[in-house]
This record gives structure tokens, C-alpha cells and sequence, in this order.
């Protein structure tokens, strides 16, 4: 079995470190479904990428750059999970299920935009923010995504 993407073994690594789990490559193989083989050659793509360590007894860590992708990650997923639930009114089990998928599968430009309209959205509803606000908004989304 192969797996699904580096973030897959991210997530498991930053949630296990939440929990007070220590993670190592035998804890991580089983807990993904996969061979220690297939997990050694992720692994190097993580290290080689800076965003795992390993640390003594082949314990496994995020670096700064591997935490900081996973909130990243994390950000984007919960931004569109409230677009569905909130702002179209779907389930919010669905939703969150959705949203990792979306987040995961559409193009980044996408789940960009979507992930920053949802935060213009939710700070919108926050604080009346007016649509010269939003036009103001997209303007500078355009500037970025040109840059």
C-alpha cells in the first residue's frame, strides 16, 4: 500500500505529538497501513525537505517548516469547512469531511481563493464589513496571485 501524501504522515505525526504519543517508524507504518519499506522512502523525502528530525530511537519529530505546513494545512481545511457548513448550510460532519477532501484534491489556486473568501466571509459577518471592503479585498488577492 502506498500512501496517500506527505501530509498524511505530517497530520499522524503532529497529532500523536499532541496526544503525548511518541512516534516512531514502526507506530507510524502500522497506524498509516503501510510497510516500513514504503514508509522509509516518505521518510526521506521528509527529512530531505526539512520538515521532519529524527531523534534518538528512531523517534520521529516535525521541524518548524513541517508544523508550520501542517497548520497551514489545517487553516485552509477549517476556512472551508466553514464556507460549507456555514455560508451553504451543509451538514458540518459533511462539511469537514469534504473540506479535507477538497482542500486535498482541487487545484491550490482554488482552495486558496476559497480558503481566503471563507476568512473575508467569517470576518465579514464579524465585523459588517461592506462590499467596497470586499471589492478592496479581491483586488489585493488578485495583486498576490500575480505576483
Amino acid at each position: 500500500m502506498k500512501i496517500n501524501s506527505l501530509d498524511d504522515c505530517l497530520l499522524m505525526i503532529y497529532a500523536a505529538s499532541r496526544n503525548g504519543t511518541t512516534i516512531n517508524h514502526t507506530y507510524l507504518a502500522k497506524r498509516l497501513g503501510v510497510s516500513k519499506e514504503s514508509l522509509s522512502e516518505t521518510f526521506c523525502l521528509l527529512r530531505k525537505s526539512d520538515l521532519i528530525r529524527n531523534e534518538p530511537s528512531n523517534i520521529v519529530s516535525l521541524t518548524h517548516k513541517g508544523r508550520l505546513r501542517i497548520f497551514k494545512k489545517l487553516h485552509r481545511q477549517e476556512s472551508i469547512r466553514y464556507f460549507f457548513a456555514d455560508i451553504l448550510g451543509v451538514d458540518d460532519s459533511v462539511a469537514a469531511k469534504e473540506a479535507c477532501t477538497f482542500e486535498q484534491n482541487a487545484p491550490k489556486i482554488l482552495v486558496d481563493q476559497l480558503a481566503s473568501y471563507s476568512l473575508f466571509l467569517k470576518n465579514k459577518k464579524c465585523n459588517n464589513i461592506n462590499a467596497a471592503d470586499f471589492y478592496r479585498f479581491k483586488l489585493c488577492m488578485i495583486r498576490y496571485h500575480r505576483i
